[in-house]
């Protein structure tokens, strides 16, 4: 019995034991968490207080707020609570400002910080951190677009798990200018081959021959060296380069041969080397790369036709010469070099001496979406084969050497944009039904044409329309008309603005509409922007009118023979019920106007007497 009670005491001593240093243990690692909790609360803290933020941003990063995984732009783990994604960069369609100022060291107390992103705000300059070398868990780092400037650390070298690195610019930063000095540090943060994507454009890479001899890019996909204007690169080493999708060698001002290591990518599928100087023609095996979905070759010196098909094919900007595909002279594109571009969507054959030589009753293989002809000096009429066309959105064919009447079909089509101008259309138009209509320099006659509601910008400058504008624009029905811009300057209308019979052109101000009659969904529609009717053969005053035009920035009037006073409505003068107090540029020159300029006007800017 004594034995038995011995071993019950030694049991029960050895469970409250347990349980003493089970609690212990939890104790001390809530209290670990806790205080890694408030260590990284107070680098969030640190950081916000360093950066400029005119707009307010991180006004949920406040001190007496405890969570901060709530914060605007921090994610933490589920269950840790560490934080992982700092996500920080700057949208154009954001409302708010873009940040600025110094980025605290204090960043370094978020060892597990996994995602940083300060992409699009303006740092004014300031060097890229070095410390960001020393986030050793980043997988994700962009600083592009940011404001940074000079030297490229190379303690970025240390961030050996990351799989996505962009800390290029734009061409549209030029004030903050990046130095790659090197780019040994790429090989030792490549050295586990995680990296991914790797973007350095606009950084004054002059020559990125040779490449480190350690590099190993045997997990890249996406390769974006674009505005670095290369002095000399044989860039031998993209034969190394088997796996990637995406290639942008754009801007850079190469010369000599395309690569020829580019044709050992057996997985590319974006490759763009528009804006170079390449001084050979393009290589036959570049249009074997069968994955290939989108190709730019834009503002090159030659060019051959693909076999295959991509989806986007870019040809805009070049001087073509040569053949599809062996024989010299004018470029011309037949049937045989069409029929397997099953895939296509988009070309842009503009600025080229191209001709197309297709039978009349032709079918083409493909279903555009988009289309940007070129100068066809052998064809004088439109594409019949473009009636077949039943997905194209936007045509532009300005320029194109069209010099004939154009078929009925072609006007009734509803595209989101449509620019056959700069041609010698014969005949007049019947109506026009897209969204955005350039028909300026087409020689076109007869009447205005009749517009859809749907129409939001209307170019038909320069021609010899005649007559009156109230048959184009009045309608009888209750649809709200859509239009934002109007241009009829320098054609023959006249008889106008006489009398009262011009009181419809207020109509064209804003407004809201359901999207749908019966529905929730209301739209608000600016109504007139921009009004050009200068040069034409206008007459009488100016109607007040034109004063319930309340979304009007742009209006003139110049180069007409209009009389009277100008409307004092025309400025910002809040004793009228309607002004055009948007109004930021006027044109009211050679007319014969009297009477005193309104002093209302005083406060519009871009003014032209």
């Amino acid at each position: 019995m004594e034995l038995y009670m011995r071993g019950l005491m030694v049991s029960l001593l050895l469970y409250f034991l347990f349980i003493i240093a089970t609690k212990f243990d939890y104790c001390i690692r809530y209290s670990l968490k806790a205080l890694c909790r408030e260590e990284e609360r107070q680098a969030l803290l640190s950081f916000k207080k360093g950066v400029d933020d005119p707009s307010n941003r991180l006004s949920s990063c406040v001190s007496d707020h405890e969570e901060f995984c709530n914060w605007e732009g921090v994610l933490c783990h589920n269950t840790t609570g560490n934080v992982l994604k700092l996500n920080l960069r700057w949208d154009l369609y954001q409302l708010a400002s873009s940040l600025g100022g110094n980025i605290s060291s204090f960043l370094l107390h978020l060892k597990h910080l996994r995602y940083l992103d300060l992409c699009c705000n303006d740092f004014g300059s300031l060097n890229i951190p070095k410390f960001f070398g020393s986030l050793s868990n980043l997988r994700y780092l962009n600083t592009s677009n940011a404001g940074f400037g000079g030297v490229i650390p190379h303690q970025l070298g240390n961030l050996f798990k990351l799989h996505y690195l962009d800390i290029g610019n734009s061409q549209y930063y030029i004030r903050n200018s990046l130095d790659v000095e090197d780019l040994e540090w790429i090989s030792l943060m490549n050295k586990f081959h995680s990296l991914s994507v790797l973007r350095l454009s606009n950084c004054e890479l002059l020559s990125i021959d040779p490449l480190p001899h350690n590099v190993n890019f045997s997990s890249l996909l996406i390769l974006d060296l674009s505005e670095n204007n290369f002095i000399s690169s044989s860039f031998d080493w993209l034969a190394d380069l088997s796996s990637l999708t995406t290639l942008n060698l754009a801007y850079n001002n190469i010369r000599g041969q395309i690569p020829s290591g580019v044709c050992n990518m057996t997985s590319l599928r974006f490759l763009d080397l528009s804006k170079n100087n390449f001084a050979s023609p393009i290589p036959d095996w570049l249009f074997y790369m069968t994955t290939l979905e989108h190709l730019d070759l834009g503002s090159l010196n030659y060019l051959s036709m693909p076999p295959k098909s991509p989806e986007f094919l870019r040809l805009g900007g070049n001087q073509l010469s040569g053949s599809f595909p062996d024989t010299l002279g004018e470029c011309i594109l037949s049937e045989e070099h069409l029929a397997n571009l099953t895939s296509f969507e988009e070309l842009d054959a503009s600025s080229n001496m191209l001709t197309v030589q297709v039978r009349s009753n032709w079918s083409p293989p493909f279903q555009f979406t988009g289309f940007k002809d070129g100068v066809l000096p052998s064809r004088t009429s439109i594409s019949i084969w473009l009636q077949t066309q039943k997905n194209l959105k936007y045509l532009n064919m300005s320029y194109a050497g069209i010099s004939s009447v154009i078929p009925t079909w072609f006007w009734t089509r509803s595209y989101s944009k449509i620019d056959p101008s700069h041609n010698q259309i014969i005949g007049s138009i019947p109506s026009l039904h897209s969204s955005s209509m350039y028909l300026s320099s087409t020689n076109s006659t007869g009447p205005l044409p009749q517009i859809s509601s749907q129409v939001e910008t209307l170019d038909l400058s320069n021609n010899l329309f005649s007559g009156s504008l109230s048959p184009m624009l009045c309608r009888k029905n209750k649809e709200v008309n859509l239009l934002e811009y109007l241009d009829v300057s320098k054609n023959l209308l006249e008889n106008e603005f006489t009398g009262n019979i011009s009181a419809w052109m207020g109509t064209f101000n804003g407004k809201f509409m359901e999207i749908l009659p019966g529905d929730s969904e209301i739209r608000y529609t600016p109504g007139l922007m921009v009004l050009v009717l200068h040069a034409n053969k206008f007459n009488g005053s100016i109607p007040l009118e034109l004063c319930h035009l309340d979304s009007l920035q742009i209006l003139d009037l110049g180069n007409n023979n209009l009389s009277g006073t100008i409307p004092r409505c025309f400025g910002q003068e809040h004793e009228y019920d309607n002004t055009l107090g948007l109004l930021y540029g006027i044109d009211l020159s050679s007319n014969n106007l009297s009477g005193v300029i309104p002093e209302e006007l005083t406060g519009l800017h871009g003014l032209i007497f």
